[in-house]
């Protein structure tokens, strides 16, 4: 059975979300975590997960904020050990939403079957994909990656979290003011959709690891260099405040930090 195709992301007002995850942890059964969590350990670079809620157990949605890709795994309601789940694309073939019930282990071949998915289109590239700003993104990227192995894995903590939210705020301020004094209109459109990608990643940032912060920073940075080096410097100075000096010279490559340094200085 296929239902329309809808957005993954919080503001399809899924039903209340369950304010104690402990309590949701042993709803969800070992034999359904044990297929599911090994999963989202290994492609856990490609999404993000939401927290659950009183419908659905898994909420897995895209890490590309453009995305509308989804797997939902509802509640197991039935003694016999058959799941309910939907997922948006249906496969190499079509990108259309599928819905489905059925046993545990055949779920988990769907789903790594999608964050395969997930990783070819996140390889893929395409005519639609700007080979400079590609490049200036990698280069932040590996520049910026974090070396500690539980990078892709965890988030940052909460007093990080706060400064890069401090950052980004500052930085949709300043585009903002870029964007009302800009008269070319293309220009324009492209600080408007900084803007609203700079907004996107701050309200991410709690369901973020360090490494996915990281990459959503190097495209925002990325395509601010292909806008105009006097725009990718503005938003750089913001790093020499004393606290973010001091936060990056905590988090990145030991390599990379002296470069940085002089960056920022």
């Amino acid at each position: 059975m296929k239902m329309p195709a809808q957005v993954w992301r919080p503001d399809r007002h899924f039903p209340k979300t369950y304010n104690s995850i402990k309590l949701m942890k042993k709803r969800i059964s070992l034999h359904l975590w044990n297929h599911v969590q090994p999963l989202l350990e290994q492609y856990r670079k490609y999404v993000i997960v939401e927290p659950p809620n009183t419908e659905n157990a898994f909420i897995i949605g895209d890490a590309d904020p453009n995305s509308n890709f989804f797997f939902i795994i509802s509640h197991q309601n039935t003694s016999g050990g058959m799941v309910k789940y939907k997922f948006e694309p249906e496969s190499e073939i079509s990108v259309k939403t599928y819905t489905i019930e059925s046993t545990v282990e055949e779920m988990a071949i769907r789903l790594k079957q999608w964050f395969e998915l997930l990783k070819a289109y996140d390889e893929l590239v395409t005519i639609y994909d700007d080979p400079i700003q590609k490049a200036y993104e990698a280069e932040f990227t590996d520049f910026f990656r974090m070396a500690d192995e539980k990078a892709d894995k965890i988030p940052f903590d909460l007093p990080r979290q706060l400064l890069f939210g401090d950052y980004l705020a500052q930085v949709a301020a300043r585009l903002a003011i870029r964007q009302a004094n800009e008269s070319n209109v293309e220009k324009a459109a492209e600080l408007a959709q900084l803007i609203n990608e700079t907004e996107s990643l701050k309200a991410d940032l709690p369901a973020l690891t360090q490494n996915q912060t990281i990459s959503r920073m190097a495209k925002l940075w990325a395509k601010a260099r292909k806008h105009g080096i006097d725009l990718i410097k503005d938003l750089f100075s913001e790093f020499k405040k004393e606290s973010l000096k001091k936060l990056t010279g905590e988090i990145f490559k030991e390599e990379n930090w002296h470069s940085i340094k002089d960056l920022l200085d």
